[in-house]
């Protein structure tokens, strides 16, 4: 019996995780990425002065390739998808899905400069919690980074870097 309950809570977490960034459809517009910008860059450097990853020329480098899903589309191929979000939402979750990720090293992940998560990547799908001012209207960095031996003040070995575009309904 116990095995019954334990599978049936298993399955529903399962259904859980897999349908948690699902929903309503409300996002099907997409759009190219922009070149930098001045106001894209004041925008991002309105949200925080105290950055964890500081502001900086940087190139995609190392191996592997990583985007961003959500209901508005993927940031494959440079694309931006939009998020429709209301006033008062306080959370949404999207996906990240890499492939071909050096799993030996650590992965830090940042929107608009800032640490949101640390994560073992190799072939792999995770969620990120969108809240506070990463679901303010405009334009949103993601970046992907693994340091030599996993030390921020080290060298970047890896470094990719991708965009979502949060929009009022």
């Amino acid at each position: 019996m116990k095995k019954r309950i334990i599978s049936i809570l298993l399955c529903c977490s399962a259904i859980l995780a897999l349908t948690a960034c699902g929903g309503k459809d409300n996002t099907k517009s997409e759009t190219q990425a922009p070149e930098t910008t001045a106001e894209t860059t004041s925008e991002t450097e309105a949200v925080s002065n105290d950055k964890d990853l500081p502001d900086g020329d940087y190139s995609e480098m190392g191996e592997g390739s990583a985007y961003i899903a959500c209901a508005g589309g993927t940031s494959e191929n440079g694309n931006v998808p939009v998020i429709y979000s209301e006033k008062d939402q306080v959370l949404i979750q999207i996906g990240l899905n890499s492939t071909d990720f050096n799993g030996a090293a650590l992965s830090f992940i940042y929107i608009d400069g800032m640490e949101v998560a640390k994560e073992q990547l190799a072939d792999s799908q995770i969620s990120l919690d969108l809240q506070d001012a990463q679901l303010e209207t405009g334009i949103h960095k993601v970046e992907v980074v693994q340091y030599t031996d996993d030390d921020p003040a080290a060298g970047m070995i890896t470094y990719k870097t991708m965009a979502y575009e949060i929009k009022e309904k």
